[in-house]
């Protein structure tokens, strides 16, 4: 039997107040199916159901209603115990731990914290890239694994609506690219283009699919990743087009070594924010003087 999952219990809590898988599934930032399995674990894990899924709202059988002070409990405890040590070690080490996409640790996180470091001899930054989903992200945020996250924002993307401040850091926008030599198979209206695709499961994938079935085209994905820096370089090396943050593909597109893919058609490119996320009421101290020195766009 696998053990106890603090997130099953958590979700339990959050069906428990709001009668709804969908509602409770949206405040804990996953999908409902798989919302609906965790609640499943948790149920197998205690041997009987929890929940009485016959009735609208939703309501928790006798046994769930048994296990409701227990689940407090469990939670309340799990999470002072977290929190009091999250605290010792902060303060011992007064680092700011940022949870980030590989693709912005690498292009924007260091032009992010490099006016902090430099104002502030005595402190310490730890960047944690991360490939996981998005709700995946604002779970450690919760539970101070990190001190923010710092992600790309898309209106068909998930995210927190409630509980973190957010502020958009710069824009950036998915343009699609290609070798000059593949460019020009374009040209072509009966060639079969080769795509450089991201993984089914990542929101890149879920905001490049509308685009590509809009275009009308045939395309052979040669190539699938979950990070926009192994496409790039599968691109650089004439394999394929693909969709990349302009930030990505910058450089390569100046020299020449990328061109863009039907230039002047805003349809084919992706607005995108690049966000910063935290707890709200930060105190004093190293994550404050961190959001301090942030770029401020109007």
């Amino acid at each position: 039997m696998p053990q106890l999952d603090i997130k099953w219990v958590e979700d339990f809590l959050a069906l428990a107040h709001s009668g709804s898988f969908g509602r409770a599934a949206r405040q804990r930032h996953v999908t409902q199916p798989a919302f609906s399995r965790r609640i499943q674990s948790l149920e197998h894990w205690l041997g009987t159901e929890l929940i009485d899924r016959s009735t609208l709202p939703v309501r928790l059988t006798e046994a769930g209603e048994a296990f409701l002070e227990d689940a407090r409990r469990i939670v309340g405890i799990a999470r002072t115990a977290r929190h009091d040590l999250r605290s010792r070690v902060s303060a011992e080490r007064a680092r700011v731990r940022i949870i980030t996409l590989h693709t912005l640790a690498a292009y924007v996180v260091p032009t992010l914290v490099s006016p902090y470091l430099a104002a502030r001899p005595e402190a310490s930054v730890e960047i944690l890239p991360s490939v996981q989903g998005i709700e995946a992200y604002f779970e450690a945020l919760e539970s101070d694994f990190g001190d923010v996250v710092v992600a790309y924002a898309h209106h068909r993307t998930p995210g927190p609506r409630d509980r973190f401040d957010s502020r958009r850091i710069r824009l950036d926008r998915m343009v699609p690219v290609a070798h000059p030599e593949v460019a020009r198979l374009a040209a072509d209206s009966g060639a079969l283009l080769p795509l450089l695709a991201y993984t089914p499961t990542s929101v890149s994938h879920e905001l490049v699919q509308p685009v590509l079935a809009g275009l009308g085209l045939a395309f052979r994905v040669v190539g699938v990743s979950a990070l926009a820096e192994s496409l790039r370089a599968l691109a650089l090396g004439g394999l394929g087009l693909a969709w990349l943050p302009e930030t990505v593909a910058a450089d390569a597109l100046a020299d020449g070594r990328l061109v863009r893919m039907w230039p002047g058609e805003e349809r084919v490119e992706i607005a995108l924010d690049i966000r910063c996320w935290s707890r709200r009421e930060t105190p004093p101290g190293p994550l404050r003087s961190f959001l301090e020195t942030l770029p401020q766009p109007g």
